[in-house]
């Protein structure tokens, strides 16, 4: 009996002894997002950058064609409508990532890939 009272006093006071330790380090939630926020600003605004100088880069009637997937390792994954707007950024790509490259240097662009988007589902309306 003596021995199971000490093991539960044991217990009891290592337990303690967690809370203790493991309330006072755990952060706020708000605090925790500011920290990732600040570790990651520098690469959100590189990538604002390239998809603001992609608006301006491309005529009005490509841009709406195509669509900015990601950007990430020096890579820019574009979707593009199939078709003839395919062919058109396949045709473009090296002049569009060069110019990637030189406006946005920070970015560190090294290539796009063109991806097909996929096509929305066409609706009864549009078929009548």
């Amino acid at each position: 009996m003596a021995t199971e009272r000490t093991d539960e006093d044991m217990f009891l006071q290592r337990i303690c002894r967690r809370r203790q330790r493991a309330g006072r380090a755990t952060p706020l939630l708000a605090d925790v997002v500011d920290t990732y926020i600040k570790g990651r600003i520098g690469q959100l605004r590189k990538n604002a950058s390239v998809v603001d100088v992609w608006r301006k880069l491309l005529p009005e009637e490509l841009y709406e064609h195509s669509r900015i997937a990601g950007i990430s390792g020096g890579v820019v994954r574009v979707e593009v409508d199939p078709g003839p707007y395919m062919h058109e950024f396949q045709l473009l790509s090296s002049e569009l990532s060069g110019q990637l490259q030189r406006l946005c240097r920070s970015a560190g662009v090294r290539r796009i890939v063109l991806r097909p988007r996929k096509q929305p589902a066409v609706t009864v309306e549009e078929l009548i």
